[in-house]
């Protein structure tokens, strides 16, 4: 989640007030008394004009900016405990094309009882007609049959990392 802080490695993306960035640097600043004995982040933003500086402080290059030059002041330093990170692809599929995750057995079911008693149609000859719906089940576990996806949109939903390895199977 968002709220979480930990600490992330060289190369993560973050996202910090809507403004997206890249971890470039991870640790103390030197011969600065502001900074004190705390470890920091340097961050190279997507939008050069957030940053603050160009990956130096106080004379001193503790990293280059990657997509941006090095005569812009694309790049900020956030100490360490105020860096938010986002979320894994696999929980930002599961938050968007799971339907009912998080929910209690008990509401699971509720939902399910509810949804289940009108189905219905209308037809011409005999008024309202009853029907199946075969496999309804699994609508209650995907939203999206994510097995067979190929495209998926996620956009804004803060993903830094795809994951360990062999997540998304």
């Amino acid at each position: 989640q968002m709220e979480d802080y930990v600490q992330p490695q060289i190369g993560k993306r973050i996202c910090l007030k809507d403004a997206f960035g890249t971890i470039r640097f991870f640790g103390k600043l030197l011969n600065n008394a502001k900074a004190g004995d705390d470890e920091w982040y340097g961050i190279e933003w997507d939008d050069p004009t957030k940053g603050r500086n160009n990956g130096s402080v106080d004379g001193y290059q503790y990293f280059a900016p990657v997509f941006h030059d090095i005569t812009q002041n694309s790049c900020s330093f956030i100490r360490n405990g105020k860096l938010p990170t986002g979320i894994t692809l696999r929980e930002a599929l599961e938050q968007k094309y799971q339907a009912n995750k998080g929910l209690s057995e008990e509401a699971k079911k509720l939902i399910e009882e509810e949804e289940s008693k009108a189905l219905v149609v209308n037809t011409i000859k005999e008024g309202q007609k009853a029907i199946e719906v075969v496999g309804i089940e699994k609508s209650y576990k995907w939203r999206f049959d994510i097995i067979e996806g190929t495209e998926f949109l996620c956009q804004n939903m803060k993903i830094d990392s795809v994951g360990e390895f062999g997540e998304l199977k």
